[in-house]
């Protein structure tokens, strides 16, 4: 009896330190496990929870779920990462809650849960994906042949209201960027148009046509194309207006005869305030001919020039004073030398030399009789 004691208690070491044999070595071996496992998570980014796989998911560039058989692997994804408890197989209310706010929560119930239990059920979960998936092939098909034939459709009206309308359109498109971002005059302001800068006054303005009064009274409809393609000059909107006298005067013509003309200007001037500011210029200017030069007087009005008779009749007084200061001056128009003596053999009563006057013989004295 003693000895099978013995033996029993023999066999319960060995029994024990086999035991602690296999825990240690499982407990190397778990270590060893977990190690490689922290290794991993070390060097790879997981997607530690759903949320995490969703976010990644929105952030994608692919093109979603583009087979059926891709839908039936994504609702089997849903189902499986949404159920909160594994005790259980469907998903309910609240676990939606824990990933969408709870309207979208219950909208997602609604529309997921198939048989209406209040319960999703993989079944459920599976049909309701494909369902969507299919009826987001079906909309992308049609809305692709709808957009096709609205596009047909456009198109077709819009090259027939181009041919019929394009000229119309561009040129209304045209005056309304002249009239209203350009906007060169008002209606009452005076223009100057033309190759001859005649006057005219804006009367009326419309998309199509400007009516004028041209300055002998006349009304003329001008269309605004024709307006885009010359300058117009608005006398309205500009400063003083400055005008110039010209007339040829012998080479010989002396200085003092320029400054007897600048003092007749400036006199006149000065005399008439409400028609020139008194700005004036006297200066002689080349003329082409080699014994002539060009007396210039330039002068300055106090307006724009807007009223026609206003202006010329400042003019007129002001051409009479220049004209009278050349007359005192003895300033005449006279022929250039003329030395080519077969020309005065066969006109002998044209005079020769510099500076003398020529008459025709139907104007010399005695040639008129009545």
């Amino acid at each position: 009896m003693r000895m099978l004691t013995m033996d029993l208690d023999v066999d319960q070491s060995r029994n024990k330190v086999v035991v602690e044999s296999l825990h240690d070595a499982d407990e190397r071996q778990l270590q060893s496990k977990l190690r490689d496992l922290v290794k991993h998570i070390r060097e790879n980014k997981l997607r530690i929870t759903f949320t995490d796989a969703l976010g990644q998911a929105a952030q994608s560039e692919g093109d979603g779920v583009s087979s059926q058989k891709e839908a039936r692997r994504l609702a089997f994804y849903l189902f499986w990462n949404v159920r909160a408890s594994h005790d259980r197989e469907f998903v309910v209310l609240e676990d939606l809650c824990c990933f969408l706010p709870t309207d979208k929560a219950k909208a997602a119930l609604s529309v997921l849960d198939v048989d209406g239990d209040g319960k999703i059920s993989l079944d459920d979960m599976r049909d309701a994906v494909i369902s969507i998936y299919k009826e987001r092939k079906h909309l992308a098909l049609t809305l692709r042949v709808d957009i096709a034939k609205v596009w047909a459709t456009i198109t077709t009206v819009l090259l027939a209201f181009v041919f019929v309308f394009g000229n119309s359109i561009r040129n209304i498109y045209e005056a309304v960027i002249f009239l209203f971002v350009v906007h060169p005059f008002d209606v009452g302001d005076v223009l100057l148009m033309g190759a001859d800068a005649a006057w005219h006054q804006v009367e009326e303005v419309a998309l199509q046509n400007v009516v004028l009064r041209r300055s002998d009274g006349l009304r003329i409809s001008f269309p605004i194309t024709k307006l885009l393609a010359e300058p117009v000059f608005n006398v309205s909107r500009s400063n003083n207006r400055w005008e110039g006298f010209k007339v040829l005067v012998d080479i010989s013509t002396p200085a003092a005869t320029f400054d007897h003309v600048d003092a007749a200007v400036a006199a006149h001037t000065v005399a008439n305030p409400n028609d020139f500011t008194g700005k004036h210029l006297v200066v002689a200017n080349n003329a082409g001919d080699p014994l002539k030069y060009m007396l210039c007087v330039w002068w300055e009005y106090c307006h724009p020039g807007t009223e026609l008779r206003r202006m010329s009749m400042g003019r007129h007084g002001l051409y009479l004073a220049i004209t009278k200061a050349l007359i005192e001056a003895g300033v005449r128009y006279t022929l250039p030398p003329y030395d080519n003596m077969s020309a005065a053999m066969l006109n002998p009563m044209r005079p020769h030399g510099e500076g003398q006057i020529y008459l025709p013989p139907f104007l010399q004295k005695g040639a008129l009789k009545l």
